[in-house]
């Protein structure tokens, strides 16, 4: 959600507690995810706002993974409901780590990409104020890419009471480098889909992608093979479910 990405963070902040973090830093490794479930797949969910009793369909959301021998490939399609105009989002890494390799992501309002490594270097070309910044950020701890994360949460040894923070790298005009998501409480739970009841984990995160302290979001993730069945997110004043088609 994004997987989600960065690009689904960013236009649910144009649409507008938790305070304290998990003690388990994770890094690039084979220890930090179970590699089984990371499969070839390919799914479509729908973004809503919600207020009060109403659904607004805002998006629809196209996710293709894709497993080679070396690399994960994950690629994201946004299709808002007001631009016809795709958001693509595209992230690589390494199979046995997910140390990310690249990302690109393009958009009606900006393009960027970048090679990522102790030194993340790449671009941003932002199509509204047509400036082209060139970005060369030096990364002092091991981090993940933010387009990678939301997959990752799938993929972790996830339990009752697991809890961790994951560093990411994060991109915006004003602010770059190291951020966190934070793993804040892991439940069972079951989720109702059109071809019935599913035994899922209920994942609370919060991230420092929105800027909003308040934030976090509540993923359905099914307990058998790991699919995410929906994403319910809050934020201050606002509230988004994205669910699986």
């Amino acid at each position: 959600m994004k997987l989600f990405l960065k690009t689904v963070a960013s236009v649910i902040v144009a649409f507008a507690g938790i305070s304290t973090y998990a003690q388990t830093k994770l890094e690039p490794g084979k220890n930090s995810f179970e590699a089984k479930w990371i499969v070839d797949e390919q799914y479509n969910m729908k973004w809503y706002a919600v207020k009060d009793t109403m659904k607004i369909e805002v998006a629809t959301i196209g996710t293709n993974v894709v497993k080679g021998k070396k690399n994960v490939t994950i690629v994201t399609e946004v299709k808002m409901k007001s631009n016809p105009a795709p958001w693509i989002d595209s992230a690589v890494a390494d199979i046995t780590t997910l140390e990310p390799i690249m990302h690109s992501s393009y958009n009606p309002q900006r393009d960027m990409g970048f090679r990522f490594g102790k030194i993340v270097k790449g671009f941003y070309n932002d199509k509204i104020k047509k400036t082209n910044t060139v970005v060369s950020d030096t990364m002092a701890a091991p981090y993940f890419d933010s387009n990678i994360y939301p997959a990752l949460v799938r993929w972790l040894p996830l339990s009752e009471g697991y809890t961790c923070n994951i560093p990411i790298y994060d991109y915006r005009p004003d602010k770059s480098g190291l951020i966190y998501a934070y793993v804040k409480k892991v439940e069972s739970g079951t989720y109702t889909a059109k071809d019935g009841r599913h035994k899922v984990w209920l994942v609370t995160v919060h991230d420092e992608i929105s800027n909003d302290a308040g934030s976090y979001s509540v993923f359905s993730i099914d307990k058998a093979d790991r699919k995410l069945w929906q994403q319910e997110i809050v934020m201050t004043g606002r509230k988004m479910v994205i669910v699986r088609e």
